[in-house]
């Protein structure tokens, strides 16, 4: 029998490559345990891993999910979290800081704050540092889809103390259902980077134990609001953090400070998103 010559009108049969779905990565770094803001940082912990949890579920897509407080909060750890991050093309990263923060007053081009990572109050506080300008560019250079650093820290010179903020009776979690093409939308097919702080230059961030950090609170309303089947538009990122950033300078404007002017609180953020 004559071997049979292969047809070139036959294509051999594409393999199918099993693409892994997207994942949630979810960075955390909290100072639960300072004895001036712990109880308002242990509230943000609750607050915004809850959401985010609630995210992946209402997504079905799996979370990676990394906390950094209590004895483990540090510099250190904060960096090895980061090193190990290996996000896949579609992944989403997100990383979020409450504690302590502020600003270098020699280094006035920054307008986003240093995080105090101490362990200690005995260490250098110029060395148990990193910017989240820094972080930002750590996490873009990694290839996720899609990056989210929010930070919720004051902004103030170095040695400036956070005040307490006055009690707010809000809720950041609604009752409403989300709209799921909105949800959908807003994580699955948006791609970029957006990096938001809660207080620009000189500023304080202002929290408290009932609602935690005033920005991160009013961060969770706004994303509850905006994936509400009641919207009537797809929400962007940037819909969602104008909005925290406009709910926050309102809520500090009713904190009364020295001389009893206000305390006013303006986030900063940048947002580079494209569908």
């Amino acid at each position: 029998t004559p071997p049979v010559k292969p047809n070139p009108n036959n294509n051999p049969t594409t393999p199918v490559v099993n693409t892994p779905p997207a994942k949630i990565h979810f960075i955390i770094v909290a100072n639960t345990e300072d004895p001036r803001i712990g109880y308002s940082v242990q509230k943000d912990v609750k607050n915004l891993s809850s959401q985010m949890k609630d995210v992946a579920t209402f997504l079905k897509i799996p979370i990676n999910y990394i906390e950094i407080s209590g004895t483990k909060f540090g510099k250190k750890n904060v960096e090895t979290a980061i090193a190990g991050l290996k996000p896949g093309a579609d992944d989403i990263v997100v990383f979020y800081y409450s504690g302590h923060g502020y600003s270098f007053e020699q280094d006035k081009n920054q307008p986003y704050p240093q995080f105090d990572l101490r362990q200690s109050r005995f260490e250098d506080i110029t060395v148990a540092t990193l910017n989240e300008s820094e972080v930002y560019n750590m996490i873009k250079a990694k290839g996720a889809r899609l990056n989210i650093i929010l930070a919720d820290c004051c902004n103030s010179n170095l040695g400036l103390l956070k005040p307490e903020g006055k009690n707010f009776a809000l809720t950041a979690k609604s009752l409403l259902s989300w709209d799921g093409n909105y949800c959908y939308n807003l994580f699955m097919k948006s791609k970029g980077s957006v990096i938001a702080t809660a207080a620009k230059k000189g500023q304080f961030a202002y929290g408290n134990t009932d609602v935690g950090g005033y920005f991160t609170s009013n961060f969770v309303t706004a994303l509850e609001k905006y994936l509400s089947k009641f919207q009537n538009t797809t929400p962007s990122w940037e819909q969602i953090i104008t909005e925290a950033q406009t709910t926050t300078v309102s809520l500090s404007m009713a904190n009364v400070c020295q001389a009893n002017t206000t305390c006013r609180q303006d986030p900063v953020y940048a947002v580079s998103i494209i569908k």
